[in-house]
């Protein structure tokens, strides 16, 4: 058998080989990457007073590193924002805290609700957060948005 011949019937094999070598690479790189992105220790950590926020932080919403608009209802267990008249278009309030780090996970309560919350980094759009042209914070800036749904309750 000619060695041309012969290389063409390694091909297909080699092809295979190949992609199954690139699939094995992909579904262990996706293994590694959703366990550097799962909570660590994935333990639920009591909340604290803080005066300052950084990775690794769990604080309370009533700590002073936390600043409101005016009508929000806080207390060591959460913080509501008032109710608009037209939530379509009129925000529910603003929540400000000053926060170093690269990773920052938000706790949500059960109950029938959804919000849109508005994060800038440095007055600029947060750069990992989706964005959209003319879709502003409450202030008329530009900035990175992620939708909030409620976690659904579970029972017992």
């Amino acid at each position: 058998m000619s060695s041309p011949t012969r290389r063409l019937r390694l091909l297909p094999w080699l092809l295979i080989v190949a992609a199954a070598l690139a699939l094995l690479a992909g579904i262990t790189w996706l293994g590694v990457a959703s366990r550097s992105n799962a909570c660590e220790p994935c333990v639920t950590i009591d909340p604290l007073p803080l005066n300052n926020l950084g990775s690794g932080a769990v604080a309370r919403m009533d700590s002073s590193i936390f600043g409101y608009s005016a009508g929000w209802l806080v207390s060591e267990h959460g913080a509501d924002p008032p109710e608009p008249a037209d939530p379509d278009v009129e925000p529910a309030g603003d929540l400000t805290f000053p926060f170093t780090g690269r990773t920052l996970w938000l706790r949500l309560a059960p109950g029938d609700y959804w919000s849109h919350l508005y994060v800038t980094v440095d007055e600029q759009p947060a750069n990992l957060l989706a964005t959209i042209r003319d879709n502003d914070d409450s202030q008329g800036n530009a900035a990175g948005y992620m939708t909030l749904l409620a976690p659904e309750r579970t029972v017992d």
